[in-house]
């Protein structure tokens, strides 16, 4: 992507990281591309960017601390609308 977006060279031994995780990136350049050039109304995409922040995240453990703050956002949010 940074190639082709920025026209940015990339080190031979960042290509050879890269080729190590190309089947992840396959999956998830098409929706970096969404995200970056697509025209976003907050009702249709809400749910997809949800998971595709989940899905970027590179470790368990911040893909499940960035679920749980999402389950307390709706929680709390919720809450907050019934308490008004």
């Amino acid at each position: 992507m940074s190639h082709e977006l920025f026209g940015v060279e990339l080190p031979p031994t960042i290509w050879q990281q890269i080729k190590k995780v190309e089947p992840i990136l396959k999956s998830i350049v098409p929706q970096v591309y969404q995200q970056l050039f697509a025209t976003v109304r907050t009702s249709d995409k809400f749910m997809g960017r949800t998971f595709y922040h989940i899905q970027v995240r590179e470790r368990l453990n911040h893909k499940i601390l960035y679920i749980q703050s999402f389950i307390y956002w709706l929680v709390k949010g919720k809450k907050e609308l019934v308490g008004k």
